[in-house]
């Protein structure tokens, strides 16, 4: 089996697997729908090489996919890729009732701390920090960097990610694919499937540029296994992955201190029920490590929009964590599962690009009217000078005729190249 190939069917599958346990998920059966099973046959060869509008276009008419449909997941995890917006942005991601005015002034009463500081804070107490992400807000992957850099201070040393690949290759071979990693200060295509979205690869340089060891644990399935509902299939990866984390910790020594960065609901350091105990929860049992675990991905403009804007979200500039008494408050589908949960402010437009793009560090490089495209589409990507062919992008933007000349994110200290894909 090839790499790429293998760690893009377990992206697939962990993007099925969220679906079925998301509040509001179809109801349907995601590998049992055809357009489901052909867009993520079709994406995987595309998106993993770095051929962004072939991927595009395996999508046809992205409107035509129904909304409750599994493959509407498949798009809205592969838009933001394209320039960093969340797809069906303005569509509320679930509907639920009005909040009652006690609710409502409930939130309203939440205190709002400054997200950094109260991580930090929290982080001092423990070796062990777990951040999950929304795989379809890159919004996210900007708030692991920042977490990433606060943390090194406070000795943090490995940086574990469940979308590095960690697959295909036996112990006779000289070097694991994450070895690669660890000699360069670049993303590659191949070093995992959700690396191709350039805002991972952005935050990957970031975190090997800052001095982290590089960490990949993601479940490998076995031959063999045969799970018979999504529940033994979660089971089986939460337990591997647990088990592998586990290992790289020891094996690190006791001075080691990890951020393992998640999707959805593998942060939960308590079980959902026993059919349902997840990642966070087994390495806590694992280890005896009581890990500080951080939600992103319940509260936000897009999945919660009246809880959001009842607690004041909507005019937030900085992201925060919540507080309720004086101790860390919870709202949505992990509520009490992790310790900390983080709110972003509303994402707004700037530059023709999100404005969190604004807070990377990078500089704003205003491309000129010569780069929309008289027909077709144009993708106007950024690399890093020194990285190879094999180099995923750190930024790039789809512009289609008369759309206004947008920006592009470079880096404020290092030489880069700008390449275009005309389509």
């Amino acid at each position: 089996m090839r790499c790429l190939s293998a760690l893009a069917a377990i992206g697939v599958l962990g993007a099925a697997l969220s679906l079925l346990f998301q509040p509001a998920a179809a109801q349907q059966d995601p590998f049992a729908d055809k357009t489901f099973q052909r867009i993520s046959s079709e994406l995987s060869p595309a998106y993993g090489k770095g051929d962004y509008l072939a991927a595009l276009a395996i999508f046809g008419d992205p409107d035509a996919i129904a909304a409750d449909s599994p493959a509407r997941s498949i798009w809205q995890q592969f838009r933001p890729s394209l320039d960093g917006f969340v797809a069906d942005r303005d569509i509320p991601r679930s509907r639920r009732d009005p909040l009652t005015a006690e609710v409502a002034a409930r939130f309203a009463a939440l205190e709002r701390r400054e997200a950094i500081a109260a991580i930090v804070e929290h982080a001092a107490r423990t070796r062990i920090v777990i951040i999950n992400e929304a795989h379809d807000n890159p919004r996210d992957r900007a708030f692991v960097m920042d977490v990433a850099e606060a943390l090194r201070p406070l000795g943090y040393t490995h940086y574990a990610a469940e979308a590095l690949t960690n697959c295909c290759y036996s112990p006779e071979q000289a070097k694991a694919p994450i070895d690669a990693v660890r000699q360069r200060d670049y993303a590659a295509f191949g070093d995992g499937y959700y690396l191709a979205d350039p805002a991972f690869a952005y935050l990957l340089h970031r975190v090997l540029v800052a001095g982290y060891e590089p960490v990949a644990y993601e479940y490998v399935p076995q031959a063999g296994e045969r799970p018979e509902n999504p529940n033994e299939s979660i089971a089986l990866r939460e337990a591997a992955q647990a088990r592998n984390l586990a290992a790289a910790l020891e094996a690190a020594g006791p001075d080691a201190k990890f951020l393992i960065h998640v999707g959805y609901s593998h942060a939960a350091e308590r079980p959902f029920s026993k059919e349902q105990e997840w990642m966070a929860s087994r390495l806590k049992a694992l280890t005896g490590i009581d890990p500080l675990t951080i939600n992103q991905t319940d509260l936000s403009e897009y999945n919660m929009p009246q809880e959001y804007a009842a607690i004041g979200m909507e005019q937030g500039t900085a992201p925060v964590v919540i507080f309720e008494g004086g101790e860390p408050a919870h709202v949505g589908f992990n509520a009490e599962l992790m310790d900390l949960q983080v709110v972003h402010p509303p994402i707004a437009v700037l530059g023709g690009r999100p404005d969190w793009l604004a807070r990377t560090g990078r500089v704003a490089f205003q491309l000129g009217a010569d780069m929309v495209p008289d027909e077709g589409v144009r993708l106007v990507q950024v690399f890093l000078a020194q990285s190879g062919a094999d180099a995923v992008p750190i930024d790039q933007v789809l512009i289609r005729p008369g759309d206004e000349p947008p920006v592009l994110y470079v880096p404020r200290d290092s030489q880069y190249r700008i390449v275009t894909q005309q389509g």
